[in-house]
């Protein structure tokens, strides 16, 4: 026959194995859910809309994959404007091919931001760059430079200036990347201009994604 004391032990035994066992689990609860709470959470991409005006008044219109939001507060139908000027006023079909083009490479660029495959990614940089080219052929002599930083407000059809660093500084290097590519035609060895080119495209379209100056 067990002694009347050592039941009394053992069950105050179990009793401290137990609160032990649960303040356990309780500690280990609770670090799990401040693991989740403090865990960085992924941008996850998006398409937003914006606007590429030729200087005759053309309204391009696409939509550009993002990282991050920069609304435009008290205007539902108010979006971004990517805007870009030239030296000297172009022949209407000129500066509407011109920006057709600028388009078309910022949407490449845009495709190849959400592309996993790095083969795949740097095939649409590089058609990107055709389109880019095209734009900065389409110049001739004049050279580019940032527009209006701003949005445009599609009830009032008319681009409103609102400074955002991120916009100023991709319209910039937008800029910078088509005087590179004008400089290339010229050169003996164009792929170090075209290169530095392509570095200023990506960098653009950084700025527009994670909606900062970079």
């Amino acid at each position: 026959m067990i002694p009347t004391e050592t039941l009394v032990a053992s069950d105050r035994k179990g009793d401290v194995m137990k609160r032990f066992t649960g303040f356990a689990a309780t500690i280990l609860a609770a670090v799990v859910a401040t693991t989740l709470v403090q865990a960085p959470a992924q941008a996850v991409p998006r398409l937003e809309k914006y606007y590429v005006i030729s200087q005759v008044g053309d309204k391009l219109q696409k939509w550009f994959w993002i990282d991050q939001i920069d609304g435009i507060i008290g205007c539902e139908r108010c979006f971004w404007e990517i805007d870009l000027g030239t030296s000297v006023s172009l022949p209407a079909a000129v500066d509407k091919a011109f920006h057709e083009q600028l388009t078309a490479g910022l949407a490449k660029m845009s495709d190849a931001h959400i592309q996993r495959d790095p083969a795949a990614a740097a095939k649409l940089q590089q058609e990107a760059m055709s389109a880019f080219s095209s734009a900065a052929r389409s110049l001739g002599s004049a050279s580019v430079r940032p527009g209006v930083v701003g949005y445009y407000d599609e009830l009032k059809q008319t681009t409103v200036p609102a400074h955002r660093a991120w916009l100023a500084a991709a319209d910039q290097d937008l800029s910078d990347g088509l005087t590179l590519l004008q400089r290339s035609f010229a050169e003996p060895d164009p792929h170090p201009w075209r290169a530095a080119a392509l570095r200023e495209f990506t960098k653009a379209y950084a700025e527009i994604a994670a909606k900062r100056a970079l």
